[in-house]
């Protein structure tokens, strides 16, 4: 989450940093996204 100095809230993607066809801040509110990777917690 990135907050802006006039308090905006932007949320950005990190598998856009990897693959041009995510947009780095999408529209909110995002309900599914194709390259979603479930990830386990390490302990």
């Amino acid at each position: 989450m990135i907050e802006s100095d006039r308090g905006s809230v932007f949320y950005q993607c990190g598998k856009a940093f990897e693959d041009p066809r995510f947009p780095k801040y999408p529209r909110l509110p995002v309900h599914s996204c194709t390259g979603y990777e479930a990830t386990t917690a390490d302990p």
